[in-house]
């Protein structure tokens, strides 16, 4: 980490364990340009000389994570040092995540930085960005607030026999192998009490489909359905219920 250094004695010091704390404030700003806290211990009958190594003050980085201008929390989100920038001071990568209410604070050294979010559910990517920061000594603090890319598609929906919401049913979503091209990935989700299901999935045609083996009153049956999705970049959430069939077991 770049920085500077100088040597300092400390005269009619009693002997034993202590902290040095060194700062320089920017003029400009009032801000710090450097600091530092270091522990010596000074041993009795002893002239003790210390090289102090200053360190660049970090820049203290908040803001929100959004989507659309709607908060979405639980983001996180990466800082690395951006190695196309000549004599870069920011050395170190860095990781922060959004509070529930989409907001986060990070402590950077002084420098410049790529930004980037993958949010995933499995091998589904929900949310990405891409960005640029650069900070500079003695800035203190600043604000970054990151506009989030939706790249899954939310769908829900209800899993329905004779209109009524099935519990605890396996939802497929398969790719669709006679589509040329195909980007969507298989996942699965099972509804909830109240027989009502959401997922995310990434654009791409899917085969829908539900099996479900259950023993209702000692009877073993069996719920089936099945359906086809299409889902396109960009596609606001959608809605896909899907209608059961009901076998009894032989």
């Amino acid at each position: 980490m770049t920085g500077s250094s100088g040597a300092y004695s400390f005269p009619s010091l009693i002997p034993g364990e202590y902290t040095i704390n060194a700062t320089k404030v920017n003029t400009s700003t009032g801000n710090l340009d450097y600091l530092t806290e270091q522990t010596i211990t000074l041993a009795p009958n002893s002239t003790t000389w210390i090289n102090i190594s200053l360190t660049y003050a970090p820049v203290a980085v908040s803001g929100y994570t959004t989507h659309n201008s709607v908060i979405v929390g639980a983001i996180p989100i990466t800082y690395s040092p951006d190695k196309t920038v000549t004599n870069n001071t920011a050395t170190k990568q860095t990781a922060a995540t959004s509070d529930k209410e989409g907001f986060y604070n990070v402590k950077l050294t002084p420098g410049a930085y790529n930004v980037t979010v993958k949010k995933t559910e499995g091998a589904t990517t929900v949310y990405s960005f891409t960005g640029k920061l650069s900070l500079y000594v003695g800035e203190g603090s600043t604000s970054y607030d990151i506009a989030l890319t939706k790249e899954s598609v939310t769908v829900s929906g209800s899993t329905l026999y004779s209109g009524v919401g099935k519990a605890n049913v396996t939802v497929y979503f398969k790719k669709d192998s006679t589509i040329a091209n195909n980007t969507a990935i298989a996942k699965s989700v099972k509804t909830d009490r109240n027989g009502t299901y959401t997922v995310e999935l990434m654009p791409g045609s899917y085969n829908v489909s539900i099996t479900e083996l259950v023993n209702e009153s000692g009877v073993n049956v069996t719920y089936s359905g099945t359906g086809h999705l299409s889902l396109f970049s960009g596609n606001a959430p959608k809605v896909f219920d899907i209608i059961l069939t009901r076998e009894q077991a032989p």
